[in-house]
Order: structure tokens, then C-alpha cells, then sequence
């Protein structure tokens, strides 16, 4: 049975989308809404799993090479949240 490439690419991305999006609820169901207002919330989420989907396509986080080789993914994944993250914060509230 052969299995078509691009059906795995965007399984993984729509399984790394679903993920994000879930962990970034569960993060600001745990801070709970005193903290964040749910506007808020639901724009970051959205802006942090954009620009993770989008780092990991510009560093070929999603090739069938890459899918294949865990630690390389890692690395990519650790690097496109570091890049998502540091985009996305204020730099003046950071002491």
C-alpha cells in the first residue's frame, strides 16, 4: 500500500495545529481568565500556533526527511516555539 506524502505533511501539521491550539487552552484555562481576558487569549493562541506552523515550514520542519529523524525534529519544533515566543513578547516587560 502506498501512502501519499502529502497527505502525511498535513496530517502532522493539522495533528501540530489541533495540539498547539489545545495546549494554548489548557495553558490559559490553568492561568485562569483574572489574568488574561478571553479575547486576548484566543488572539495569542492563534498568533503563537501561526507562527509555529510557519517557522516549521521555513525550517523544512515538515518533509518526510524531517518527519523521520526525531531528534532533528525536536531541535526544529524547540526552535520554531523559541522564535514564536520571542516574537510574540513584550521585550519591555521583561525584567
Amino acid at each position: 500500500m502506498r501512502i501519499s506524502q502529502p497527505a502525511v505533511i498535513g496530517s502532522v501539521l493539522l495533528a501540530d495545529l489541533v495540539l498547539l491550539v489545545a495546549i494554548g487552552a489548557a495553558a490559559f484555562g490553568v492561568a485562569g481568565s483574572a489574568t488574561v481576558s478571553t479575547g486576548m487569549a484566543v488572539m495569542t493562541i492563534g498568533a503563537v500556533t501561526a507562527a509555529v506552523a510557519v517557522s516549521l515550514q521555513r525550517l523544512w520542519g515538515y518533509t518526510i526527511t524531517s518527519l523521520g529523524n526525531l531528534t532533528q525534529q525536536i531541535g526544529r519544533i524547540s526552535a520554531a516555539l523559541a522564535l514564536s515566543f520571542a516574537a510574540l513578547t513584550d521585550r519591555k516587560s521583561v525584567v
